[in-house]
């Protein structure tokens, strides 16, 4: 059977690698896919925007795909799972109404009030009641309580504000609901308490009805070493996270299900992945928030550790009944690391049009699949298109070995053209610093 992957990204290129794996897939259409994806076997790129709803459907309807699996956030909210049902077409993501969860970081907040899952206390506030908001701010602030500032839309994952003082507090507020940094993602504002503890993604398969959990992974969401610098959509990951112990999981396990069961109440059934980031607190996990589609780029690593065949999770999920498909998802032993190749000055400006060189090579070393996401194909050669590049997977028996894999490949790869003496790759050279001490 042929599938539609939808998105352009290293999590789709390593969503269509994965399902290109299951013996039931003769063929992988990526829309619009990417460099990488276009140099696969069996892999066929689609000149469609990942948000343009019609020409998607129209696509997997004229292709006779059995599955239509989506990557990003944007298209699910726009309603291209309920368009693609409408024409019978099993999609894997969830509805409109249910993916709200993640375009509305408001509407999730209530949500998570209404059913009791544990979050931390919050406020929001509408276009013109940004005074109202820098009043709660002070007063908060007063009260010895630290705050998190997030544009409830979507914003590309870089809606959160961490500020370190009230005046940061207040200045996030203005560049939200005043300078309209994020645009229309700031019409409504979610200023909540700050939460102190590990962080960890959690995500799981949902057909509608029950939640079937991942393995826990741990993404690296600041730029530089350190955890220094701004936010981005996230600069490396691993999985197994050892910070989610084995007393934790249930924990963890319950609210997904209990979100599952929730959102089905609700009218909102929920076909897909459903990815919690959780705070790990000395209270117990929190809930950060919901996002309505597998990490970017958690992935990366999830999926090369997933045993179980990736289109019959998939589908069952889409039918609405993924045990008659899957009695048991299962995981491979072992762990799995990816490290983020960077366009040097990203998350700010960057260079695009870079010769990429070396990912041949990277993909030569033992356990080492290489995701493409911003890159393109010019005439004969493998260029930059993007901020985040390449993601670089290693993966292993143990953890240290997986890390160690992936760097090795890394040091592979330039972005610089011959004889150039300045580097134009930026990557982290820590990532999995905090497995890495809990396993010392």
């Amino acid at each position: 059977m042929d599938v539609l992957v939808v998105g352009g990204g290293g999590r789709e290129h390593a969503i269509a690698v994965k399902l290109r794996e299951s013996p039931k897939v003769r063929h992988v259409f990526c829309a619009p896919g990417n460099g990488g994806t276009a140099l696969e076997e069996r892999m066929t790129n689609l000149p469609i925007g990942d948000s343009d709803v019609a020409a998607l459907t129209a696509a997997a309807e004229e292709k006779k795909v059995a599955l239509v699996f989506v990557g990003p956030e944007a298209p699910l909210c726009a309603g291209l799972a309920d368009a693609l049902n409408a024409k019978g077409v099993p999609c894997f993501g969830p509805s409109k109404l249910a993916a709200e969860l993640e375009a509305s970081k408001a509407f999730s907040k209530d949500f998570f009030a209404k059913y009791k899952l544990p979050t931390a206390s919050y406020r929001t506030f509408k276009t013109g009641e940004h005074e109202a908001a820098l009043k709660y701010v002070e007063e908060e602030y007063l009260a010895g309580r630290e705050l998190v500032v997030k544009a409830s839309g979507l914003a590309a994952g870089k809606g959160v504000l961490m500020p370190q003082s009230m005046a940061e507090a207040k200045e996030a507020v203005q560049e939200v609901m005043v300078k309209k940094v994020f645009g229309a993602a700031g019409d409504e504002l979610v200023v909540e308490q700050l939460l102190i503890g590990e962080e960890c993604s959690c995500m799981a398969f949902s057909d509608g009805q029950t939640a079937a959990m991942m393995v826990a992974a741990q993404d690296h969401k600041r730029v530089d070493d350190n955890d220094q610098g701004p936010n981005t959509g996230g600069m490396g990951a691993y999985a197994p996270a050892p910070c989610l112990t084995d007393d934790l999981k249930p924990q963890v396990t319950e609210v997904l299900q209990r979100t599952v069961e929730a959102l089905a109440a609700e009218g909102r059934k929920y076909i897909g992945v459903l990815y919690g980031g959780f705070m790990l607190t000395k209270d117990g996990p929190m809930l950060l928030e919901y996002n309505c589609r597998f990490g970017d780029p958690e992935t990366q690593v999830l999926l090369p550790l997933l045993d179980s065949d990736l289109f019959d999770v998939a589908l069952g999920c889409a039918e609405g009944n993924l045990k008659a498909r899957v009695p048991e998802v299962r995981w491979k032993p072992g762990a799995a690391a990816t490290v983020v190749c960077a366009a040097k000055g990203y998350p700010g400006s960057y260079p695009k049009g870079l010769p990429i060189s070396g990912v041949a090579e990277a993909d030569t070393v033992e356990g080492v699949k290489v995701y493409h996401a911003g890159t393109k194909q010019n005439e004969s050669s493998l260029v930059t298109s993007g901020g985040r590049v390449l993601a670089v997977t290693g993966q292993a028996n143990d953890f240290k070995e997986a890390l160690r894999r992936a760097y090795e490949a890394v040091s592979k790869i330039s972005f610089d053209p011959p004889g150039s003496s300045s580097s134009n790759m930026h990557f982290r050279r820590d990532i999995g610093h905090k497995a890495l001490q809990r396993l010392a």
